[in-house]
């Protein structure tokens, strides 16, 4: 969702929610019309595991349910929405596949994610820089893991910090800012893990190779009124209530101050920076446009997927004809440089290389491997 603050461009989202539902212990979980259901093993907490997919066989939700632990009633189930569909989704959509799942029914917002994306000013960066130093500080949040990496800056190695976190393990509320273009390499179109968020970017960000994002994660979202009433979960991808309950966290539970030593028990006049300003007054929102399908590109990293699995199936291998046609038509997916980016993920690097290393095994010897797409 698109944000602008005094005629500066922020996207505020829901990036992880995990609900816990109500359910029929006797009920069944059955798939929508044009979707299906797998059910696999399950967790540490729950015996029984199902996931959810759309007719293009991306996966929208994970539904668990029958607690191992007695002191976990057994009407009590949990659901996690998957990432791109907490992005561009239709919230009316997803709630109506609760009664799915056992009929189960909305009990409350188990993690609730809520980030900012913003491409930081020169005295944001300095800030950043100064809380990896430790002359600035997160007031009355512990001080968590800083991540670095190595990069180059005036022809020498520098070191880099890329990744801040507050909040110790046991806190309700955990903070994080991050360098998100270089978490998801939006600097590499075609090898992107998040496309869809890739997207939203460059529509409305400036550069999408600079972009942090500030995180607010929320495990115990009950203890949370919002106008005087529970959290419900459409309350979830409401861009009012994101956005407001995103500038209260941000007010108190976000405060920069420098270390001027002035700190006395409770007392604290160490001055305050601002970073990243959060006032609504006067704030513009656009919500990103409701999807309830997948964009034509994922359909098409999807198919690839689909395609690739096939191809290492041994019966399929057996199956010159066959082998060689989806052979074919992945070439042609590939043509795509994003399609591209995927398949290389897959094969550990290089599309080209591991299907060279497939047509080897079968001992085909009959295929043109056209190596050059992927230089």
């Amino acid at each position: 969702m698109l944000l602008v603050l005094n005629q500066r461009p922020l996207c505020v989202n829901c990036d992880w929610l995990s609900i816990s539902v109500r359910i029929d212990v006797h009920g069944t979980v059955t798939a929508p019309d044009g979707m299906r259901v797998e059910s696999l093993c399950g967790t540490n907490i729950f015996k029984e595991r199902y996931i959810m997919y759309d007719a293009n066989g991306a996966k929208v939700l994970t539904f668990c349910c029958n607690p191992f632990s007695s002191a976990i009633p057994d009407v009590v189930g949990s659901v996690q929405i998957a990432n791109p569909f907490l992005y561009n989704a239709d919230k009316g959509w997803l709630e109506s596949l609760l009664p799915h799942l056992k009929r189960a029914t909305f009990n409350g917002l188990s993690r609730w994610d809520i980030c900012c994306d913003f491409v930081p000013t020169d005295a944001e960066y300095k800030t950043i820089r100064k809380l990896t130093e430790g002359s600035q500080y997160v007031s009355g949040k512990s001080a968590g893991s800083i991540f670095w990496h190595s990069e180059t800056y005036k022809e020498r190695e520098v070191r880099m910090a890329h990744c801040l976190s507050w909040g110790s393990p046991s806190s309700s509320c955990k903070v994080k800012l991050y360098n998100k273009s270089l978490e998801i390499d939006a600097a590499h179109r075609e090898r992107c893990v998040k496309p869809y968020i890739l997207e939203e970017w460059e529509y409305h960000l400036p550069n999408i190779t600079k972009v942090w994002r500030l995180e607010f994660s929320l495990t115990d979202c009950n203890q949370i009124a919002f106008d005087g009433r529970r959290l419900m979960f459409s309350d979830a991808f409401d861009s009012n209530v994101l956005c407001r309950v995103f500038a209260d966290l941000k007010r108190k539970s976000f405060v920069v101050r420098m270390n001027q030593g002035r700190r006395k028990g409770h007392k604290n006049e160490d001055a305050i920076v601002d970073f990243l300003p959060f006032n609504l007054e006067g704030i513009k929102s656009r919500p990103a446009q409701a999807i309830t399908t997948r964009e034509p590109l994922t359909e098409q990293r999807q198919l690839a997927r689909h395609l690739l699995l096939h191809m290492q199936d041994k019966t399929v291998m057996m199956d010159t004809y066959r082998y060689s046609a989806i052979r074919s038509l992945l070439f042609d997916l590939a043509e795509n440089p994003v399609v591209a980016g995927y398949l290389d993920s897959m094969c550990d690097g290089s599309f080209a290389h591991f299907v060279e290393r497939n047509d080897m095994s079968i001992g085909t010897g009959v295929f043109d491997m056209a190596a050059e797409h992927f230089e």
